[in-house]
């Protein structure tokens, strides 16, 4: 994963669906744990210049993101299209590192255990 600079602590980031409807936190639980490898698919299309690919799961996480509560990696995935039309290769790189950083925030920024669905479900309720 790509790192913060020296000493700059990685902020987590929570979803504001959360905040809105807490009983969406297994559904929410599932997108952050899927992140890690939607991550590692995008860098193999992109090691591979499959840009077609590439788009194609930009496009599925910026709709996606959105909707569960992370604006802030549906702006990122927006500005990953673009520089994806433009085919600026160093830009999809510099992106797609920050897009890492994002991904490590919302794993850390998400608690299953002290989400009140979270604890529900996991009572069976």
């Amino acid at each position: 994963m790509a790192q913060a600079a020296a000493n700059v602590p990685v902020e987590p980031i929570s979803s504001t669906l959360l905040t809105q409807e807490p009983e969406f936190a297994g559904l929410v639980n599932k997108f952050v744990q899927r992140l890690p490898a939607m991550m590692e698919e995008m860098n193999v299309a992109f090691k591979k210049e499959d840009w077609i690919g590439l788009k194609e799961k930009v496009h599925d996480l910026k709709g996606v993101s959105g909707g569960i509560g992370y604006p802030q990696l549906s702006r990122l995935s927006m500005k990953i299209e673009f520089e994806l039309m433009k085919n600026d290769q160093a830009a999809l790189s510099r992106l797609l590192n920050e897009m890492e950083q994002l991904i490590e925030q919302i794993a850390r920024g998400f608690d299953p255990i002290n989400s009140i669905s979270a604890v529900g479900l996991l009572q069976g309720g």
